[in-house]
Order: C-alpha cells, then structure tokens, then sequence
C-alpha cells in the first residue's frame, strides 16, 4: 500500500515538474527555458525509470520474502509430522514390548502349568498301574482259596 502512494505521489510530482518547466520555457519566449524545460523532462524521465525498477525490486523483495516464509512454514510443519511420527512410532514399540513381556510370562506360566499336569498324569500314571496290580493279585488269590 505504501508503495502504490509512493507511485502516485511520484506521478504528480513529475507531472507537476514537467508542467513548470514547461510554463516557464514557453511563455517568456526564453531560448534558454526549452532546454532546460526538455533536461528537466529527461531527468524526469530518468528519475520515473529509476522509480520503477526500485519498485519492481521492491516487489520481487516482497515475493521472495513471501517465497521464504512458506518454505520455512513448509519446514516446521515436517518437523511437526517428524515429531508426531518419532512420538507414535515409540508408542507403538513400548506397546510391543510390554506385549512381548506379557505372552513371555503367559509362556512361563504355561510351561509350569504343563510341567505340573505332566508330573500329576505320571503320579495318576502310577497309581492306577499299582491299583491294577493289586486288583489282579487279589483276584488270584481269591481263585486260589
């Protein structure tokens, strides 16, 4: 916005340069007036050129600060997906390993739980094989009486 006053102002005041120097050249019928009326045209001239190429600097400023910014925006933003990424993936690896842990105990506490009914079924095992051997030998006995 500045700028574009700027522009303005310029305008009228080059205008209003070119106007004098043309009041005063022409009407006092001065040979010298037309000459400095026509230098004064071509400062002028060279001064508006000079205004637009610092204007267009200006904008190209302007863009490339513009440029800058969304390119640092676009850098925080990654490093925010970055961040998000690092946070869930460590999340889901201490959720693993607590789940690793916790089938490692189950496994533990199986293992003891199949030791203990295999020993129990030996026990059994055993048991019944000496109850069959005391039914078979009272049987013989009860047919040899």
């Amino acid at each position: 916005m500045r700028i574009r006053s700027m522009h303005v102002s310029a305008t009228f005041m080059a205008a209003a340069l070119f106007a004098g120097a043309a009041w005063y050249a022409m009407p006092h019928g001065n040979a010298i007036g037309a000459p400095i009326a026509a230098t004064l045209v071509l400062a002028i001239g060279f001064g508006w050129g000079l205004f637009q190429k610092f204007d267009a600097f200006v904008t190209e400023t302007s863009q490339t600060l513009q440029f800058h910014t969304h390119i640092n925006s676009m850098h925080e933003a990654s490093a925010s997906a970055e961040k998000t990424i690092a946070e869930i993936a460590t999340r889901d690896m201490n959720v693993a390993l607590t789940s690793k842990r916790r089938v490692s105990e189950m496994m533990e506490d199986v293992g003891a739980a199949q030791t203990t009914m295999q020993q129990t079924a030996s026990q059994l095992a055993e048991r019944t094989e000496k109850l069959m051997s005391a039914a078979d030998m009272a049987l013989v006995e009860s047919a040899a009486h």
